[in-house]
């Protein structure tokens, strides 16, 4: 007998790994480390899409990498963009349920476009901007090294991306190379 199925099975985000991050210790006055979740996104699912939207409306304007994001994973859910070579990535600090993903919870977000015997190419990345611009010291730091390094754990390969002006140094200091001075073209390789 054959059973269609009308209404997949959905979970929602994929945790992949934990990563390692820095959490402010108010009695100590200091950094210390401390694991978060690196999750992948799962456009097709409605909860993970409201989470990425809601995290993205809270973080910009409307010239916030965090809309693109959120713009790239409504295109992969509408089936515009080919979820196969597009991934979407967030580090945050829910530990469980991630079939509920939390929008609160999230530090950061990434899209990731794969293609065929290519780099992988990191289009977007943003750290949640209450952890960036605050004038108490942040919760947390190196949200945004976190994630570098564990997205370097999975396309072990290389990781190409067009570097804004503002984050060359960044990048730089997280083993980027430039390859193009000109439109800010970066590679990392191992």
């Amino acid at each position: 007998m054959k059973i269609n199925n009308l209404n997949p099975v959905n979970f929602g985000a994929n945790f992949i790994t934990n990563t390692t991050i820095q959490k402010y210790n108010a009695k100590k006055k200091s950094y210390f480390p401390t694991d978060v979740s690196f999750v992948e996104i799962d456009p097709q699912n409605k909860n993970d899409l409201k989470a990425l939207t809601d995290a993205a409306k809270y973080w910009g304007n409307n010239d916030s990498y965090a809309l693109n994001i959120a713009s790239a994973a409504t295109g992969i859910a509408a089936e515009f963009i080919n979820a196969v070579k597009n991934k979407i990535y967030a580090v945050t600090r829910q530990t469980d349920n991630f079939d509920k993903l939390n929008d609160q919870k999230i530090l950061c977000l990434a899209h990731v476009e794969l293609e065929d015997n290519q780099p992988a190419e990191l289009e977007y990345l943003q750290v949640n901007p209450d952890m960036i611009y605050t004038l108490k010291e942040p919760q947390y730091k190196h949200i945004g090294t976190g994630f570098l390094n564990t997205l370097k754990k999975i396309y072990h390969e290389a990781i190409v991306l067009n570097a804004a002006y503002s984050a060359a140094t960044f990048y730089e200091k997280n083993g980027f190379k430039c390859i193009s001075p000109q439109t800010l073209r970066y590679i990392w390789k191992p």
